[in-house]
């Protein structure tokens, strides 16, 4: 018989708090604890919470994230953090249970799970068997497009785009420093950084990259006698994520490409774009879903031995 765990939101206010929130009360096997909205930032009242409950997801700032787990005594309980201040800690195990059989392994195996950001899922599920594969090298200069949802901004950003009608896309992090670099490079295996340029979008969610493949010829290991073409690539990712219910190939695309991914939930989807002379690979989920939101709860279900798609 498959047990309840009672879980707690530090943070559940906030664009992905809110949306866990959803997802929790809407999952047969989890039962959530709360405080009273007006006492969210008293660390006393928090702080019982949290070693009250089986299962604590931390839904903060960096800093906030980094004061929340001083408050934690209870060293069995399962902490979910969504910040990016653990994600390349090695005391703590990266929440993308796709990257290999090992890693579903350490997933398993600890209680504090960093969970990944969501421009860093998609890079890292598109990346990594590339370079697993050998078909690209670790010292590769990628050049990566990055067209976000703005519900991934917060509150204020959401404001301005439902409020104020705002719709034409937004280019950030023009510094190139974008903070989901440092786990994109750790889980892809990135020895340089790569020019990635994000984009916020008109749409509410859906979080799509775009990786040209010019210059990357492949290695020496490869059999040249394959070709790069759309059935090398769908079998290349059915061999790393084939088994997995939230993946999805979507082919050759062609003509236009719509990157809303209001309703993937916590589906990845990836495809071929170009032509043969000038291949882009391509990958889609829902910032809201399989990169923040939609992740946690794959993990519970996964830590918790519950079917894998309960409320996903």
């Amino acid at each position: 018989m498959l047990e309840q765990q009672k879980v707690y939101i530090d943070g559940q206010h906030g664009t992905t708090g809110l949306r866990i929130k959803e997802m929790v009360l809407a999952h047969p096997y989890l039962d959530l604890v709360e405080i009273p909205y007006e006492l969210r930032h008293d660390p006393i009242a928090r702080q019982k919470r949290m070693n009250e409950v089986d299962i604590i997801i931390l839904c903060l700032p960096d800093d906030g994230s980094r004061e929340a787990m001083t408050f934690i005594g209870n060293s069995s309980a399962l902490v979910i953090d969504t910040s990016t201040a653990f994600r390349c800690d090695e005391e703590w195990v990266y929440g993308l249970p796709e990257l290999s059989a090992c890693q579903r392994q350490k997933i398993m195996a600890s209680n504090r799970i960093a969970n990944p950001g969501c421009h860093a899922t998609a890079a890292i599920l598109l990346i990594r068997p590339l370079i697993q594969e050998k078909l690209i090298s670790e010292e590769a200069v990628l050049s990566l497009v990055s067209v976000t949802g703005y519900t991934g901004g917060g509150r204020k950003m959401i404001e301005t785009y439902e409020k104020t009608g705002h719709k034409s896309p937004v280019f950030y992090s023009l510094s190139l420093a974008h903070k989901h670099l440092p786990e994109m490079m750790t889980y892809t295996g990135l020895k340089v950084k790569p020019y990635f340029m994000p984009i916020i979008g008109g749409h509410p969610r859906g979080i799509a990259i775009a990786l040209p493949l010019q210059d990357l010829a492949p290695l020496e290991t490869l059999n040249t006698a394959d070709k790069l073409d759309e059935a090398f690539f769908k079998n290349l990712y059915k061999t790393y994520y084939g088994e997995s219910p939230f993946y999805t190939w979507l082919g050759q695309l062609e003509g236009k490409w719509d990157t809303d991914a209001s309703d993937f939930s916590n589906q990845f989807k990836i495809g071929l774009a170009g032509n043969d002379e000038q291949p882009v690979l391509v990958i889609q989920c829902d910032n809201l879903g399989k990169g923040a939101s939609g992740a946690v709860i794959q993990t519970i279900n996964m830590k918790c031995h519950y079917p894998l798609m309960t409320a996903l």
